[in-house]
């Protein structure tokens, strides 16, 4: 038996690498370049050979490593006049003199998105500098791991849902008045990790307390979900936002959510890094989600069913019936509690092997909790609450 038993896990260990060599050696996907060229220029109605995002402010955060940095790099050379925000100023100094050599603007701000009083300062720079932003790009985030509990922000906010989610929000809300003046886009980096939760902890409890997901605790639970409720907390975001927009008067600003799946980046420390080099997207693949959602004229738009265009992806393994097969089975085993969270924790890893069989750049619907419309707005209003004393400024209320 012993005997039957090794041969059985020598069998194993064959059949896994085989099918490691053969991902692999299955080539990254390419990027056409030539068609994101022309979704560029015909969004700014610019001829080809010129800088077509001439004159374009886009203020991207997190833009000095990571996806953040790609896309910085790829709108500047376009012709965009960047504004980048990032919390290391020697980053930013670095990445000014990279860039310093193209006739475009760079500007930079130093801000710590672990404290709402930096945002706030911040987004008031930019209203003062700035008549209208055509872009905003939320990206920065950070994950943390299970073993790294009681992790807050300054104001006490749980790191990833303040970073993440309600730093992003304070920015959005500051920076509105600017962003309608050109009706512009609005780009939320978030994630297909939304999966792993359905929204509860992100709805205030009936006895008026923060939604759990903003509370720092010691619950592994809590730490291994926390991702994943930050990013349906942009989603949710997004969509009340659009139907708060929708309501005013010529106002067609669109909020769009993406997920640029894994990607080479170092959000989750330097270990990890070393196997998404071997296995993740490149950081160039990683931006296309933003560039399709920035410039495709049906990103964000109504769909003749009511809802919106308002998820882009570039991997459709998690799209269409998968994703139903996906929420209809795995995500609706929910017991023991959090069952459903460790199950998309533990699917990361198979969907970070095969992506690359499925890369493709497209609008798909998210999962089906992110469309509830009570859970969002609950969301929506305990956050405006949450950030109103950052809101009322003399800079802002003289606008």
């Amino acid at each position: 038996m012993p005997s039957l038993a090794k041969s059985n896990v020598q069998k194993l260990l064959l059949i896994v690498v085989v099918a490691i060599s053969f991902i692999l050696q299955y080539p990254q996907p390419e990027v056409d370049n030539e068609y994101f060229s022309s979704l560029v220029s015909a969004y700014t109605s610019s001829r080809l050979g010129d800088p077509p995002l001439e004159g374009i402010n886009i203020v991207i955060t997190g833009a000095t490593s990571g996806i953040g940095l790609e896309l910085t790099k790829k709108l500047h050379g376009l012709g965009g006049n960047i504004i980048a925000l990032g919390r290391s100023p020697a980053k930013l100094s670095k990445l000014q003199d990279e860039l310093s050599n193209r006739n475009n603007q760079v500007s930079t701000r130093v801000v710590d998105l672990q404290d709402l009083d930096s945002v706030a300062l911040a987004a008031d720079e930019l209203n003062s500098e700035f008549e209208r932003i055509d872009f905003l790009i939320n990206n920065a985030g950070i994950v943390y791991g299970i073993l790294d509990a009681d992790r807050a922000t300054s104001q006490g906010f749980d790191a990833a849902f303040g970073v993440n989610y309600l730093s992003h929000f304070l920015l959005t809300e500051k920076l509105l008045p600017a962003l309608k003046r050109s009706n512009a886009r609005i780009i939320n980096v978030s994630s297909s990790f939304h999966v792993q939760t359905n929204g509860d902890d992100l709805v205030p409890s009936l006895d008026g307390g923060d939604p759990y997901a903003s509370r720092p605790t010691s619950s592994r639970l809590h730490s291994l979900k926390a991702y994943g409720s930050s990013k349906l907390a942009q989603i949710f975001h997004g969509r009340s936002l659009t139907r708060t927009i929708e309501s005013e008067a010529n106002n067609s600003l669109r909020i769009i959510s993406i997920c640029p799946s894994w990607v080479s980046t170092n959000i989750a420390g330097s270990l990890l890094k070393k196997i998404l080099d071997v296995f993740a997207f490149e950081s160039e693949f990683g931006i296309t989600p933003i560039l399709f959602s920035m410039f495709h004229p049906d990103a964000g738009a109504k769909t003749p069913s009511g809802g919106h265009n308002d998820f882009v992806t570039n991997c459709s393994f998690f799209t269409g019936t998968r994703m139903q097969l996906f929420e209809k089975t795995v995500l609706s085993l929910d017991w023991p509690k959090g069952l459903r969270a460790v199950n998309v924790f533990c699917s990361g890893p198979i969907l970070m092997m095969v992506q690359r069989f499925f890369a493709d750049v497209s609008m798909v619907k998210s999962s089906e909790d992110s469309y509830d419309i009570s859970k969002q707005d609950a969301l929506y209003e305990w956050s405006k609450h949450a950030i109103a004393p950052w809101m009322h400024t003399e800079k802002t209320e003289s606008m």
